[in-house]
């Protein structure tokens, strides 16, 4: 048990990477609303006084809408004029923003020429006069707003301000320098209108700053539109010329190929198709005839003619046999003679067959040129088709790009801007009246949020006890009591009673009933030392009030103030420093029964610390103290010392050798983890079982009203 003990304290606790809820953020909050509000009200009220002593500001605002010709990101047919196109916004923004806008905006307010216009100076800084004629527009313009244009103009010399010829450009940064922070250019979202707002401190000037910005915007687009029909002009132009010798070359083109082939008309190549027709008519005539001549000389061969009547026969059936048999021999085959009128009438079908098969040439060759020729005329009509259409197209093209060439100068002149202007800046007549309030609001949240920062940056470096889990991480005691804190400072209200029932009464009979079951194995009276680790932790008080509860249930109790340094107990309990006490009977100046001083409505007996010009170190090292103390359990049940702090003097850990229970307090939000540590660690050598811990002013637990009424219990 004791090395266990032992270990808990010689090494470091564990780290708590635990998140902090939202109760216990907000309660860390609330502790520290002072540090989150103050920082607040102080940066408001030095915003208010700024704002107030400092001149007031006039703001003009002038509106610009961009119409269907600017938004040329989107052409879709049937759109409104004015549909809605982000990246045409957004161009026009960044043009409005551009420095060539403000260098224009320069030229034409002309402020290079008056200095006075982005500068504090006045004709009371100026030194030196000059000649009168050039100091004049120096003086009639009056200072009319301060910045860092200003600041650096107000630190060179009116000689230097006055040599445009050696500081233009300079004059020209600086008015660049003031344009961009007068001016504030944004779009009314999900619509195609532009706000351009200028605030100064002269309210004409704010007009013509935000008019001009708006002005030098649309005579910008329509250069550039006029520049780009310039471009369109010249290309169109080109093209036009282009166009006219390309017309030229293809009707000398259509013309030469004409030349060539003027038989190529469509009629001639209608006639060839026609032609083509009748020769393949006359050679299927032709191929049918000789077909006829082919089967009637195979029926005239010896091989199928037999005799007369089987000749007779033949002839009768057949028609192209009959028309040979009558222009051939002019009579009918007579029997006597019919084989040689069959050689006859064979040979005549031959030298006919022949006859044919030369037409039948003869026609193929005339149909093969035909189709030759058409060929040639289809080819000829493709190509000069080709040439006509290209012709045309050409044609039709360059009369297109001529009537726009002449069209152009007209669309240029009534081409607008791509916008135009919806609103004209006016000077105002008032003040800008949200600029107080507005800087004001936002300075305070700063400073909110400054005070919030710091309160969390506090909270995370800050190693204070805050919760019984902390103590229990920091002491490595699983079981430490939480006392709540009482409602009002030391006095009557602390007084514990039998009949008390406020949280915090409720912890100290916690405690008392901790203190109780750890003596129970002591045989006797008890000694009791009470521990903090620093100053300040209000040991003292709870050391009272655990007194008058043991008193409460008729125990025999006996408080000791062993803080023999600065007396803190003595001094709650209204006892004079000088009395005799615990000091002096070390010392052995006075008796026991001269020291004990008796509380019968606390219920308990007090021993106050006395007063010696010995060291209370020295005094608790020696042996009276022990016999001081085994004289006190003869006549007590429970004596009760409030010990001074452990890590501040010796003492402590005197008094901790010889008591039989360390009963250890920390204060909520005030003992440190490291002290509380080395605290216990230190008590732990001097001996003894496990101390008591509790923490001071811990939180109220839920509930803590259970059972209390007004008076008594039910």
């Amino acid at each position: 048990m004791q090395n266990e003990f032992h270990r808990m304290y010689s090494g470091q606790p564990e780290q708590d990477d635990a998140p902090i809820g939202v109760v216990e953020l907000w309660r860390i909050l609330w502790r520290n609303r002072l540090r989150i509000v103050l920082p607040a009200a102080g940066l408001g009220m030095l915003a208010t006084v700024y704002m107030l002593s400092s001149e007031d500001v006039y703001t003009a605002e002038a509106q610009l809408l961009l119409t269907r010709s600017n938004l040329d990101i989107i052409e879709l047919a049937g759109a409104d004029e004015l549909g809605f196109n982000a990246g045409a916004i957004a161009n026009a923004l960044a043009m409005l923003s551009s420095r060539t806008v403000a260098l224009r905006v320069i030229e034409l307010l002309d402020l290079t020429e008056k200095p006075h216009t982005f500068s504090d100076l006045s004709a009371a800084d100026s030194g030196p006069q000059t000649d009168a004629s050039s100091r004049q527009p120096f003086l009639d313009w009056l200072p009319n707003i301060t910045g860092s244009a200003g600041d650096r103009l107000s630190s060179a010399s009116p000689e230097e301000i006055e040599r445009p010829a050696h500081n233009t450009t300079v004059l020209r940064q600086l008015a660049l320098g003031w344009l961009t922070e007068v001016t504030h250019i944004t779009s009314v979202p999900d619509t195609n209108v532009i706000i351009v707002r200028a605030s100064t401190l002269d309210p004409q000037l704010s007009a013509e700053v935000a008019n001009a910005y708006v002005n030098v915007y649309l005579d910008y687009q329509r250069q550039l539109a006029r520049r780009r029909t310039e471009r369109a002009a010249e290309a169109l132009e080109a093209r036009v010329s282009e166009l006219s010798s390309q017309l030229e070359k293809d009707q000398e083109s259509l013309q030469s190929f004409r030349a060539r082939v003027q038989g190529a008309d469509p009629e001639s190549a209608q006639a060839f198709a026609l032609e083509a027709s009748n020769l393949h008519s006359r050679i299927d005539a032709t191929d049918s005839s000789l077909a006829d001549l082919e089967k009637a000389i195979v029926l005239l061969s010896p091989t199928i003619i037999e005799d007369f009547d089987s000749l007779r026969a033949l002839f009768s059936t057949t028609d192209i046999l009959n028309r040979l048999e009558q222009s051939t021999l002019g009579r009918t085959i007579a029997q006597r003679s019919y084989e040689s009128d069959r050689v006859r009438l064979l040979a005549a079908l031959k030298a006919e067959s022949k006859r044919l098969g030369r037409l039948r040439d003869a026609l193929r060759r005339g149909l093969d040129a035909i189709e030759t020729r058409i060929n040639e005329a289809n080819a000829a009509s493709v190509v000069l088709r080709q040439l006509t259409v290209e012709l045309e197209t050409t044609s039709q093209i360059y009369e297109s790009s001529l009537a726009r060439l002449k069209n152009l100068p007209l669309q240029g002149r009534l081409r607008d801007a791509g916008a135009q202007s919806l609103a004209t800046a006016e000077a105002p007549l008032e003040a800008s009246a949200d600029r107080l309030g507005r800087n004001v609001t936002i300075t305070a949240f700063l400073g909110l949020f400054l005070g919030i920062a710091h309160v969390l940056l506090r909270e995370a470096a800050n190693e204070r006890i805050r919760s019984v889990s902390e103590l229990t991480r920091a002491s490595g005691i699983d079981q430490v009591i939480g006392i709540p804190p009482e409602k009002r400072n030391w006095g009557p209200a602390t007084h514990f009673k039998k009949s008390s029932s406020t949280p915090y009464h409720e912890g100290i009979r916690t405690l008392r009933h901790r203190l109780l079951l750890s003596t129970r194995q002591s045989q006797g009276s008890s000694a009791v030392g009470i521990f903090s680790a620093l100053p300040g932790e209000s040991n003292s008080s709870v050391a009272k009030t655990l007194a008058q509860s043991l008193g409460a249930i008729d125990r025999h109790v006996i408080l000791v103030d062993g803080n023999m340094r600065t007396g803190n107990l003595s001094n709650y309990c209204a006892i004079s420093l000088g009395s005799p006490g615990l000091s002096n009977l070390i010392s052995g100046k006075v008796d026991l029964s001269q020291s004990i001083l008796n509380f019968p409505n606390d219920g308990f007996d007090f021993l106050p610390c006395g007063k010696s010009d010995t060291n209370p170190g020295d005094l608790l090292e020696l042996d009276k103290f022990r016999q001081l103390l085994a004289a006190l359990r003869k006549t007590y049940e429970f004596v009760l010392i409030d010990a001074p702090p452990v890590l501040v003097a010796p003492d402590a850990c005197n008094i901790a050798v010889h008591v039989d229970e360390h009963v250890f307090f920390a204060l909520n939000g005030y003992s440190h983890r490291p002290a509380v540590r080395d605290a216990l660690a230190a008590l732990h050598s001097s001996g003894g079982r496990q101390p008591i811990v509790a923490l001071l002013n811990a939180r109220e637990a839920f509930g803590s009203e259970y059972g209390a009424v007004r008076k008594g219990y039910t």
